[in-house]
């Protein structure tokens, strides 16, 4: 091959691996802002329809109640996160690209998730009966920070930004479900801290879905 056309063939191979870069940064990332949308709807619906569903069975409405729609949700948003974006983080990951989900990252998921919610829903006995039904909204602040620190330091860095996002906004509004919930009860509380909840993945999975295009833009 003619030293001319050897040099093209190199600009034309790094050219389609530069572009094949740049498209597995931008699924990977529309995956997770997937993700982020798939997660706080789940939760918002399940929360939504508890209170009425429990009295239509004959259960008051309270902190377990909560907690059940927001674990049913977990397991319903993890669900559809293994159907949709699960094949393109296997897809990449056959492809030799770092940074596809891992079992790591689920293990990891499933510590800050329960870590979160354990150490929110260890201050119930001191703070009485007002607490628990918005607690789990705390829980989610806590176990994004965890994870946001962990994509930090131990995972997929390009990742962390979007977690770091979702747990300062729950952090910074953690305070007006609580406040609701012990000024006003429980279920305006519930009701406030799932359309917060809402807003906030909606922000975070905005910022990843940004992050997607301007993977695609240079």
């Amino acid at each position: 091959m003619p030293e001319g056309e050897c040099e093209e063939a190199k600009k034309d191979m790094a050219l389609l691996a530069f572009l094949a870069r740049r498209v597995a940064v931008f699924a990977s990332a529309a995956a997770g802002a997937y993700s982020f949308f798939a997660f706080g709807m789940s939760i918002a619906g399940f929360v939504a329809v508890s209170g009425p569903v429990a009295r239509l069975l004959g259960v008051e409405p309270g902190g377990l109640v909560i907690v059940l729609a927001v674990m049913l949700g977990i397991a319903a948003s993890l669900a559809l996160i293994a159907l949709i974006p699960g094949p393109v983080w296997r897809w990449l990951a056959s492809q030799g690209f770092a940074g596809q989900w891992t079992t790591r990252d689920t293990v990891a998921s499933m510590t800050a998730f329960i870590g979160g919610f354990a150490l929110a829903y260890a201050a119930s006995p001191a703070l009485g009966e007002w607490y628990p039904p918005v607690a789990w909204y705390l829980g989610l602040a806590f176990a994004f920070t965890a994870l946001y620190v962990y994509d930090r330091v131990w995972g997929r860095t390009y990742a962390a930004p979007t977690f770091g996002v979702a747990a300062a906004l729950i952090a910074v509004t953690a305070p007006i479900p609580l406040y609701i919930a012990w000024s006003m009860g429980p279920d305006e509380a519930s009701s406030v801290a799932a359309g917060l909840m809402l807003l906030s993945y909606l922000a975070a999975g905005s910022y990843a879905l940004r992050k997607a295009a301007g993977a695609l833009e240079g």
